[in-house]
């Protein structure tokens, strides 16, 4: 790591050792260490600080972002590894290679990666207040609004919500103090309808990997069987052909 960002690693962190600081050994795995950065972002989230604090937290995620791009670079993380630091020039070029690449949870198991570590977060706190205050208090727009938010979730939202009232951190709105039980059984109702669409075009979907791994297996097996044939043809060909060379010589 070039010394300026040793030294901003030690300023903002309290400490130079990379390992340490991602709470990680040499050895995890990309999605240990995927994992360990966005709890590390999601900590100090530009989107959850005060606009006095949100200088320092952008220089922070930056930071935590070029730290994550050198120990996913191979060549980056053996020059770190034997020396301890990293060459400005390195640095750049790092940067310059994985630029925006891994701002977003690209695939699946990324996204279930970092939902784990958003869910509870300060960022996921300082979500939920936000779409609260837009929303006036209505449980429906914060469902509507804030990311992984689920069915099974709304208690958990409940609970916060109601927390940051208490603790005068939001004002109280009667649209979700007292809320109506028509509107609640009615968000509940459309949940359930949903999920149940969800459930069947997953069954649907599925069917449908199963049925294209039946037709794959059947051609397969199909293969299989033309390639034994045309094996037992030739077979008997050259058998023939042979007899026919024995019959020559006599």
């Amino acid at each position: 790591m070039s010394i300026q960002t040793l030294e901003k690693c030690e300023k903002y962190f309290g400490t130079k050792d990379i390992y340490k600081l991602f709470g990680i050994e040499k050895s995890e795995t990309i999605p240990d260490i995927r994992k360990a950065y966005y709890r590390l972002l999601l900590q100090d989230h530009p989107g959850a600080a005060s606009e006095s604090d949100k200088p320092v937290a952008i220089e922070k995620a930056k930071l935590l972002e070029t730290l994550y791009y050198v120990l996913g670079d191979p060549d980056a993380l053996a020059q770190y590894n034997e020396h301890g630091v990293i060459d400005a020039e390195t640095e750049a070029a790092v940067n310059e290679k994985y630029n925006g690449l891994f701002r977003r949870p690209a695939t699946m198991e990324d996204i279930d990666i970092y939902h784990e570590c958003y869910k509870g977060s300060r960022k996921e706190w300082a979500d939920i207040k936000k779409e609260y205050l837009k929303g006036k208090g209505c449980i429906n727009w914060m469902m509507k609004h804030l990311q992984f938010m689920q069915y099974i979730d709304e208690p958990r939202l409940i609970a916060i919500v109601q927390a940051m009232i208490d603790s005068k951190e939001v004002p109280e709105y009667e649209t979700f103090t007292k809320e109506p039980a028509e509107k609640r059984y009615c968000r509940h109702l459309q949940f359930i309808l949903e999920a149940g669409i969800v459930y069947m075009l997953r069954k649907k979907e599925q069917r449908g990997l199963d049925r294209a791994k039946d037709e794959q297996t059947l051609a397969a097996e199909r293969q299989v069987a033309f390639d034994e044939i045309m094996n037992s043809i030739e077979a008997r060909y050259r058998d023939a052909q042979k007899q026919k060379g024995n019959c020559r010589q006599y």
